[in-house]
Parts: C-alpha cells; structure tokens; sequence
C-alpha cells in the first residue's frame, strides 16, 4: 500500500519538510497552523511530483489565430495547484477560466505542465 505524501511549510528555516502518513510521530512535530499540502501523485514533465501549493507554468498554442511572426499565437500561463471538492485543480483568474475551462490535474498534465515553484517561494 502507498501512503499519502505531504509536505509543510518551515518559516523558520525556510524550506519544505516532507513526510507521509506512514512515518511515525510525524502528527507531534507539526505546529498546529501549518499549511499542510498533499502530494497529487502525478508528475509534471519533467518528472516532479506536483503538489498542493506548487505554481504551474504552461503554455497554448493556438495556430488558428496567426500572427506576423510564426504563425501560431502561443499564450503562455502560471497558476496555483489547489485541492477542491476531492480534486486537484489549476486556480485559474476569470479570464483564463473564460478561454480555457477549468483544468482537474490528471495524466494529461504529464506532458504540458511544469513546477516551476511553490506558493512560498
């Protein structure tokens, strides 16, 4: 059996501790307000786990809608990884949600999205 991973926030040391439910005492060594944020289990592009909290950078491209350069109209994107309604999703502002939708993480992100960091830093 996988045990869920997770990850929290250390303002004082400023960096990310991981564990998962698995490890022993790890309930005592967590302050009470902490931000906990859960693994997705599924890996971005290039290969990292994306988590709850992670900042995701993709890009569109729309080859209909030419431009003078190249012909295609890339449009490019970051948004925040959030855990909503027993899903992984992208929070996307109104007017990427007007052009695209909402995105759930799923396998499809393997190949499209990448971690470029975390809601921290």
């Amino acid at each position: 059996m996988i045990n869920p991973r997770f990850r929290v926030w250390d303002p004082v040391m400023k960096h990310m501790e991981f564990f998962s439910l698995g490890d022993s005492g790890i309930t005592e060594n967590i302050p009470a307000d902490s931000n906990i944020m859960m693994a997705s289990g599924i890996l971005d592009k290039k290969g990292k786990e994306i988590y709850e909290g992670d900042i995701i950078y993709f890009k569109r491209v729309r080859v209909h809608e030419r431009d003078s350069s190249d012909g295609e109209r890339v449009d490019e994107y970051t948004c925040r990884v959030i855990f909503e309604n027993a899903s992984f999703r992208l929070e996307l502002s109104s007017y990427v949600k007007e052009h695209l939708g909402d995105f759930n993480i799923n396998a499809w992100t393997i190949k499209v999205f990448e971690v470029i960091g975390h809601i921290y830093g």
